[in-house]
């Protein structure tokens, strides 16, 4: 039998209803459900092997949906900046965030992109235009192991995401452009989502939040 710590960060009424109606707490739920987001696709695919078409949909997804949000994410902080700009917390975890060179090339000339034009919207006029710069060649649209819609992978369409997220696959540079932008995309979501849990933390505790534990036993 296995015991593990079950743990939550709380208030008492009477440090809610001052909480509610303090400058910056509606930034912190934002926040708080801008990680959730990040997490959830992490830990949604994070196991995720082997070449079946539904599993390589998968993975790509991740890196679309991830990009999209870190994008918004971005911008979340650079708004929280005028709240929390003399915040010593604020400074220590998230501003770095807005100078680190990774996250602002990625920021500008990837995940803009795709959040725009394959994920949290769909204009066909983007894809239009990398399907006609496409090569002439046979067109996979479409791979799948058996009949049921979660083990289909519309493969053409991800694959003109693709050249949204680092441009032309013709290059001879463009596995390593790929390559290179998914990594990146991976580890910022880690650096984004550690330093803004921090920071979160933090600040519910300076502003009255409370630690409480118990052990769930586990056969």
């Amino acid at each position: 039998m296995n015991n593990k710590t079950k743990w939550a960060i709380f208030c008492r009424p009477e440090v809610f209803d001052k909480c509610r109606n303090r400058e910056g707490f509606a930034e912190l739920v934002c926040l708080a459900r801008c990680i959730n987001a990040l997490t959830f696709l992490y830990s949604a695919v994070c196991d995720l092997k082997g070449d079946e078409p539904s599993r390589i949909r998968d993975r790509m997804n991740f890196y679309f949906f991830n990009a999209a949000i870190l994008y918004e994410a971005l911008n979340l902080v650079g708004r929280m900046n005028a709240v929390f700009k003399t915040d010593v917390a604020f400074q220590k975890s998230m501003r770095p965030l807005l100078k680190n060179k990774t996250a602002r090339t990625i920021h500008s000339l990837h995940l803009k992109n795709v959040r725009h034009n394959a994920v949290n919207h769909f204009f066909a006029d983007a894809f239009s235009e990398v399907v006609k710069n496409a090569p002439t060649e046979t067109c996979v649209f479409l791979k799948a192991t058996g009949t049921i819609n979660k083990d289909v992978h519309f493969e053409f369409a991800d694959r003109m995401a693709v050249k949204i997220l680092v441009g032309d696959p013709e290059g001879e540079d463009f596995r390593t452009r790929l390559d290179n932008v998914l990594v990146e995309i991976g580890e910022f979501n880690n650096q984004f989502v550690t330093q803004a849990t921090e920071f979160l933390v933090a600040k519910l505790y300076e502003w009255g939040f409370e630690r409480e534990e118990s052990q769930v036993s586990r056969r």
